[in-house]
């Protein structure tokens, strides 16, 4: 009796708490009322690590598993594997044994596993991979010895090889290549000679190659920033613009589209604006200078819905907001001026759905609304959540398929949503706790089913859920 006593007083402590979610007993005491608790916990983890590459789903004995980093009071933060179920979801490898953390980030897939960065009692940060599997979980190679770090950072997957960039202390931090094994990592090339750093970054794929930005010399004496491609091979490391190569560019962020890549880009005449190129050294140029003259208008927030990519800029009449454009300079045009004059409504949380893209904007009060948009003006609408607050504060937190998953506030209640951008398939998730405080994050899906952090101020409404949600 005392189990099953104690499944019960779990379960009445999470309905006060956190309405609409249902522990593992009490699912199993209440089967007759899944349905009305759509949120089933898999673990108790204390953290999650978010952002861009926090989780990947590889293949593991012919099942799909989802990999990401996760926290909790015996392990520290890292690496964990779910199937989606309770049973199923676990540490994977607790690489830095104990309550000190590995810290896994940036995970990528390269062909069947998955590489990232970590570290262990015995060396710094360095690159690993993983077939999925404990035994299958291991360092690279060490290209710093020790405990020192190269510090991995922007790992970008092409074809069945990952371009990084790495420091050493003889070679500055520079960029790299690694098939996933210690025999095939090696420098693509010292842009800046020595000991300094070209610092590359801004990494993004395009077809067979990579386009980053780094460091190099015009002369002795003269520093220049210069968008860079490679194949992945020291020969095939090359600039990419056609400018003097005394003429430094800043380089800023990219994005895909199509076969093409998206800069933000820009020399002292011009600023930092809209560049693109095919990845052929040479091809590099700017389609248009948004914001004329030598002040920038700094595109970032690339995202590609069909043939073109929508983006955030500054323009002096206009402020921060949302543009598109299709490679060419007719294309990129303003698609609605939310917030009239210089203030801007600072478009945020870009995520494409379907043939539209949703995004979060402030009005003339800063308060924050969903938005959806299919390109101009007359079709970029707000999002009416069924049930929202007037001042929900609504924020795109993941993707199901092809509807976009936002939580806001219901009521004074943490909630989640489901929507396309359209009412027909607009409709209200399970609610996750009171106030603000609460928060959720997708990790990730797998088939039907959605695996989400809920962030919370006590154990009982913090950890690890899988939510089942109708995608009707």
């Amino acid at each position: 009796m005392l189990p099953k006593l104690a499944g019960v007083l779990l379960a009445t402590v999470m309905s006060v708490l956190l309405p609409g979610v249902t522990s593992g007993a009490a699912e199993a005491e209440r089967p007759a009322q899944r349905a009305a608790s759509p949120l089933t916990r898999l673990a108790g983890a204390a953290g999650y690590v978010s952002g861009e590459r926090a989780s990947v789903r590889i293949r593991v004995d012919g099942q799909t598993r989802l990999l990401f980093a996760a926290t909790d009071t015996e392990h520290g933060t890292e690496l964990w594997t779910s199937d989606g179920t309770r049973t199923g979801t676990r540490v994977l490898a607790d690489i830095y044994r104990g309550k000190e953390s590995s810290q896994p980030s940036e995970l990528t897939v390269v062909g069947s596993r998955a590489c990232f960065r970590a570290r262990d009692a015995q060396h710094g940060y360095e690159l690993w991979c993983t077939d999925g599997t404990r035994s299958g979980t291991s360092m690279v190679v060490d290209l710093v010895p020790g405990i020192e770090s190269s510090s991995p950072n922007d790992l970008t997957a092409v074809a069945d090889r990952i371009v990084f960039s790495a420091e050493t202390a003889a070679g500055g931090r520079e960029p790299y290549v690694s098939s996933g094994r210690a025999r095939d990592t090696r420098l693509l090339g010292d842009l800046r000679p020595g000991a300094a750093s070209s610092n590359p970054g801004n990494f993004s794929a395009v077809g067979p190659r990579v386009v980053f930005s780094a460091t190099t010399f015009a002369s002795p004496a003269v520093e220049v920033v210069k968008p860079f491609v490679t194949d992945g091979t020291p020969s095939g490391t090359k600039r990419l613009d056609s400018y003097a190569a005394d003429v430094s560019l800043t380089v800023g962020a990219t994005g895909r589209l199509g076969r093409q890549v998206l800069l933000a880009a820009g020399d002292d005449r011009s600023g930092q604006e809209l560049w693109v190129t095919r990845g052929v050294p040479g091809d590099a140029v700017g389609v248009r200078d948004i914001r004329v003259g030598p002040m920038s208008s700094s595109p970032h927030s690339f995202t590609a819905v069909g043939s073109v990519s929508y983006f955030t800029a500054v323009e002096d009449r206009h402020g921060r907001e949302l543009w598109q454009t299709d490679g060419s300079a007719g294309g990129t045009v303003l698609v609605r001026d939310l917030v009239e004059g210089v203030v801007g409504s600072g478009p945020d949380d870009l995520t494409r759905s379907g043939p539209r893209l949703l995004f979060t904007a402030g009005d003339v009060t800063m308060r924050r609304s969903l938005w959806v948009t299919e390109g101009s003006a007359p079709r970029t609408t707000k999002v009416v959540l069924p049930r929202a607050d007037a001042d929900s504060g609504p924020a795109v937190i993941g993707t199901v398929g092809d509807l976009v998953v936002v939580q806001g506030l219901s009521g004074g209640r943490a909630r989640l949503w489901l929507t396309d951008g359209t009412p027909d398939r607009t409709r209200g998730g399970p609610a996750l706790g009171v106030g603000d405080d609460v928060s959720a994050y997708v990790l990730g899906t797998l088939g039907h089913k959605v695996l989400l952090f809920v962030g919370g101020p006590d154990a009982v409404s913090r950890g690890l859920f899988s939510w089942s949600p109708s995608m009707g």
